[in-house]
Formats: C-alpha cells, structure tokens, sequence
C-alpha cells in the first residue's frame, strides 16, 4: 500500500465518521447526506466551501423539508453555480435568469459579496453574514435576497436554510469532532448482534437439555446461523 494510498484510505474514513456522526443528529441518515453531497460536491469545491459546511446545508435542508437527497443536492448546485457566474460577471445565470444586478441588490439589504474591489469572500462566509442578519430582515426582504441567491427555482430550500440557519453550526461542530464515529457505531451494532447471538445459544443449550433432541437443536441453530 502506497502512502497516497493510506492517506486516501484515511479520508476517506473520516467522511464516513462525519456522515455518521451527523446521522445521529439529524432526521437524515448517511446515505441521504451522501447521496445529496455527490450531485453538488464539484460546485461547493469551487465556491470554496468546507465539507463540514456543505454537509450541515444539505442537512439542514433535507430535515426541514423532507425533499429527496439528489432534489436538495441538486438545489444546491444550482445555487453554487448561480453565485459563480455572479462573481464571474456573467449576465444570465445556467437557468437564463437576470443576475446583472445581483451583486448590487444583495448590497442594498448589506448583504456584501467582496471582501475588496477585486476579491469575492468565499461563499460560505457570506451565508454565514446573511444568516446573521435573516431574522431581523422583513418576510419581503427575505424574499428578495432568497431570489437572489436560489433564482426562481432554488429560493424555497434557501429559505429553508436561512430559517434553520442556527443548526449549522450545531452540525458543522458534529461533523468536525466525529473521529472514529463510524467505527465505534459499528462496534456497537456488532456486540449487539454478538449478544443476541449468545442469547440465542444459551437458549438453545437450555432447550436441549430440557426438551429435544441433539439433532433439532442443531438443525435450529444452522437456520439461526
């Protein structure tokens, strides 16, 4: 095994550890939180966010409205790839909507998409600014910035994101503290079974000397096996 190989090995264990940390924080198991993050992982790289951010994001939004983990994953791309082409200048986002002028309506309700003239924050700090200062805004404004950011089509589980935004911290927390998670779970699920197993055997030797033969016993305990 190559050292690449073990490092890769390793990672890969640790996402595992924070899908199952979060699991068992959530109303949304592992494999929803994996199956969202694989339809939009490529954007949040790109939109520079860290995996224990995007992990609470789809969290959070799949707990609050139970949509489909490939729909809120996919929400999410399509939220990543409309501020890309805002920060990029383009004029239409992927959906053809008019992103012009977002940049300059998100900075009316002081909601800043530059850390300078030249430079854009990373996305994810500018969530965290805008959830911040979402419960103070008006249901209007809310609207208004969850337009600008989701287009048409996206605002809702934006919404959703904005009104639950306390919970992400909450699972980012979980999420960066989950090492060996995963395999403590598994431990557990297997002394259980280990325990039911041995219970089933004592069982059965009890069965044995009080009631039947050697031969069905052993036939019950092939079947149980």
């Amino acid at each position: 095994i190559t050292f690449s190989e073990i490092l890769l090995e390793q990672k890969a264990a640790s996402i595992v550890d924070k899908f199952t940390s979060v699991d068992m924080a959530a109303a949304v198991s592992a494999d929803e939180i994996a199956e969202a993050l694989s339809h939009t992982a490529s954007r949040a790289n790109i939109a520079g966010i860290e995996l224990d951010k995007i992990i609470a994001y789809l969290t959070v939004v799949q707990e609050t409205t139970r949509k489909s983990a490939s729909v809120v994953g996919e929400s999410f791309k399509s939220i990543f790839a409309r501020m890309g082409k805002v920060t990029n200048g383009d004029a239409m986002d992927d959906m053809g909507e008019d992103i012009s002028k977002v940049e300059e309506t998100l900075r009316s309700l002081g909601v800043e998409l530059r850390s300078s003239e030249t430079e854009f924050k990373h996305f994810d700090t500018v969530l965290d600014e805008v959830g911040t200062k979402w419960k103070n805004l008006s249901s209007v404004e809310q609207r208004k910035i969850a337009t600008e950011f989701g287009g048409v089509y996206q605002s809702e589980n934006f919404i959703a994101l904005m009104n639950n935004y306390e919970k992400v911290a909450k699972y980012v927390d979980i999420a960066a503290n989950s090492a060996g998670t995963a395999a403590t779970r598994f431990k557990a699920f297997e002394d259980s079974i280990s325990a039911h197993a041995n219970k089933l055997i004592a069982s059965a030797e009890a069965l044995a000397m009080n009631t039947v033969s050697t031969e069905f016993v052993n036939g019950l305990m092939d079947a149980s096996a």
